[in-house]
């Protein structure tokens, strides 16, 4: 990952940045303290609207973007909004 001035940043980049930055934020509030975070545990697939249970399978990146496993395969693994890993999201019981 290469680091670049802010002013250097495109509108779209720096939105999904103060977005996550504004989310966690807002979560480490509401949390208890000394209490960990917890995910957001999102309910459809981002890219074919598939409903998600918290106890299924569904894939995740770094930002929590979700995805079905169907569409992270034809996606390669790769999130397409961020480009990192979508790995398996842990599941709730």
């Amino acid at each position: 990952m290469t680091l670049r001035p802010l002013h250097r940043i495109n509108g779209a980049t720096l939105a999904v940045l103060l977005a996550g930055i504004i989310t966690f934020v807002a979560c480490a509030a509401d949390a208890p303290e000394g209490d960990a975070l917890a995910l957001e545990m999102r309910p459809v697939c981002e890219k074919c609207e598939a409903s998600l249970t918290v106890d299924g399978d569904a894939t995740i990146c770094s930002y929590e973007c979700t995805f079905c496993p169907t569409c992270a395969t034809a996606m390669e693994h790769v999130c397409p909004n961020c480009g990192g890993d979508l790995v398996p999201r842990p599941k709730r019981q």
